[in-house]
């Protein structure tokens, strides 16, 4: 059916329902006259049968009705034939009509589908952003990864570099004869204190990367190299094989007597005196090592700490990043997040206490279920568009277009 067409039916509908809905009262009345005199006619007539019992005149009485029936139901259906057929000759114009610009309608499914594929487009704009966020988070993190690695690394390459010349140094006082005894001390004496630049700048090891290139690793390298290590190094070098040569120095008078004792003494006692000796040379490089390893504990637990400093202020740096771009398109319905790892967890409580927890009371805080706080985070996801940005945590979006009355 075409528009010009309804506009023509309309035209005719309208010019014969002044006097169809004229009749209608008539109509209705007849009809209802009709229902109420052949309904009084069987009831009146049911009962007699039914006080007189059954019998071929009632039969035949009975058949008169049923016939009389139809014959009344036919008059009542001629008499409102034409009012409702006017009737629902204008049911369906205005249902034409409603059928053009409804849900199913050809109008409405192309506003819908320019919705949808402005929402796509918005969709697939955020997922862009938020891939590109990701991916600076995860470079972010490599990056500060990669510092602590090679720091760790260099400090612990310095340190075995450290431990065996004083091992070295210890080796030669503990190699001292009566014979070689002036030329050991002059050389103990004599020993280098300087830490000498060859063996830090043979140091080239970085890990392997998977967001940041090789050469960006070996840049963090060159820069830490460049920003005083070297001569903090070279401050530890020193201050311990000078602190070493001094001890060792005092000890050469006993040292002297000892060996003498040694030279004196039968094979028996010989041996006695050099199994003290080697012994006491075991347990002064076992304290090397273990002060070296105490030394080592100590940066890697200093270095750990600074990473994750480091991780959460760049973290922070990329969420408020993240809060600041436009409100999400009508089309996201919600999101759910995925955690994909335990390391999540103070950042959504964080997220949680930043937006919301420090306005409430400590009853409340104490109640806080992760969970709760996990919910407050997907809500403020679709209310705000801010998400936090960790390759511990994903979004997954759940996607609906929904027309909304303003």
């Amino acid at each position: 059916m075409e528009v010009l067409e309804v506009k023509q039916d309309a035209i005719s509908l309208l010019e014969q329902m002044p006097v169809v809905i004229k009749s209608f009262p008539e109509v209705f009345k007849e009809n209802n006259e009709s229902l109420e005199k052949a309904l009084k006619y069987c009831n009146d007539l049911i009962l007699e049968i039914e006080a007189n019992g059954m019998s071929d005149e009632y039969d035949k009485k009975l058949n008169d009705a049923l016939v009389a029936l139809k014959v009344t139901t036919k008059k009542c259906n001629s008499k409102r034939t034409p009012i409702t057929k006017l009737c629902d000759k204008a049911t369906k114009m205005f249902t034409y009509i409603e059928n053009m610009i409804n849900s199913e309608s050809e109008i409405y499914t192309k506003l819908q589908g320019k919705r949808d594929a402005w929402a796509e487009k918005k969709r697939k704009d955020e997922e862009e952003k938020q891939r590109q966020l990701q991916l600076k988070a995860n470079q972010e993190q490599e990056r500060i990864n990669v510092k602590a690695d090679i720091e760790l690394g260099l400090r612990e390459y310095f340190l075995i570099h450290l431990e065996d010349k004083v091992n070295a140094l210890l080796n030669l006082f503990e190699s001292v004869t009566l014979e070689t005894f002036d030329e050991i001390k002059k050389a103990v004496n004599l020993y280098t204190e300087s830490y000498i630049s060859v063996h830090f700048n043979e140091y080239n090891s970085v890990p392997i990367t998977r967001f940041i290139t090789q050469e960006e690793a070996l840049l963090i390298l060159k820069t830490l190299k460049e920003s005083g290590i070297f001569k903090e190094f070279s401050t530890d070098f020193t201050q311990v094989i000078k602190e070493k040569k001094s001890e060792l120095m005092s000890k050469f008078s006993g040292k002297k007597k000892e060996l003498e004792a040694l030279a004196n003494a039968n094979a028996e006692v010989k041996v006695v005196l050099e199994k003290q000796a080697e012994d006491r040379k075991k347990a002064e490089q076992d304290r090397i090592a273990a002060d070296n390893a105490k030394k080592f504990t100590d940066q890697q637990a200093a270095i750990e700490a600074n990473k994750q400093s480091e991780t959460a202020s760049t973290l922070f740096d990329i969420n408020q990043q993240a809060g600041e771009s436009e409100k999400v398109a009508q089309g996201i319905e919600s999101y759910e997040i995925v955690i994909k790892d335990i390391q999540a967890i103070p950042l959504i409580m964080n997220f949680w206490f930043t937006r919301d927890g420090v306005f409430s009371s400590y009853d409340k805080i104490e109640k806080k279920t992760i969970a709760s706080m996990v919910g407050f985070a997907e809500k403020r996801a679709k209310s705000h568009n801010e998400k936090i940005v960790s390759p511990f945590i994903e979004y997954k979006e759940k996607f609906k277009t929904v027309a909304k009355s303003k």
